[in-house]
């Protein structure tokens, strides 16, 4: 099965990591190192495994090889310190990938490449963003209505000033999934790419976080 697959090599991630002593590390702190490692590891494979159990994959076809490089895409994510939100959403792609599409690494990894070094206040904006855009009772084709929209639920719901919102959007255009739709007097007016809807129809971002909020 799929999902054993690719839990079974998480567990073997974990069993391989390690680093010997060298002329700059102790002993001591190679320990500490591996500690710290080992306890990264262990933390993305219970997340991995969490995402994994809310999906079922229909055929066991896929290229262990395919599956082998998601996994180490996601646990070194894991080892160069991506926080827990990061890998809940990696996880959730990987999860939904093998739920209702073929798992294909090139596929994940450009999706990895995107999420692993997103800020907290980003995955937040992006999340809100892609709801708004998406959600089909969200009726409105104006761009900057949308935008408005936008703007107040981050400021009432996540504590965020407008100026806090603007800047936070600019950084995310960097990630390809919004864009600058038009440009007011003194604000730029932002939209949601084809790339966003794309990580829609994967994963809900506000989802993925409310789960990863909820007590393990």
């Amino acid at each position: 099965m799929v999902p054993e697959v690719l839990v079974g090599f998480a567990a073997d991630f974990i069993a391989s990591i390690g680093c010997s002593t060298s002329n700059t590390l102790s002993a001591a702190g190679v320990e500490s190192l591996n500690k710290v490692l080992a306890r990264r590891a262990k933390t993305a494979r219970q997340i991995l495994c969490d995402e994994i159990k809310m999906g079922q994959k229909t055929s066991d076809d896929i290229p262990q090889e395919e599956v082998a490089a998601i996994v180490f895409r996601y646990m070194r994510a894991s080892q160069e310190g991506a926080a827990r939100m990061n890998l809940r959403l990696m996880a959730a792609i990987i999860s939904e990938q093998i739920k209702t599409t073929d798992l294909y690494a090139d596929d994940f990894l450009r999706w990895a490449s995107i999420i692993c070094d997103l800020k907290r206040d980003e995955i937040i904006v992006l999340g809100v963003m892609q709801n708004i855009a998406f959600n089909p009772h969200f009726t409105s084709k104006n761009n900057e209505n949308y935008w408005k929209n936008c703007l107040k639920i981050l400021e009432e719901n996540h504590d965020m000033t407008e100026q806090d919102v603007y800047t936070i959007a600019s950084a995310c255009l960097r990630t390809g999934l919004i864009r600058e739709t038009n440009r007011t007097w003194l604000n730029p007016v932002y939209g949601a790419t084809n790339n966003l809807k794309n990580l829609y129809d994967l994963i809900n971002i506000e989802g993925v976080l409310k789960r990863d909020a909820k007590p393990s």
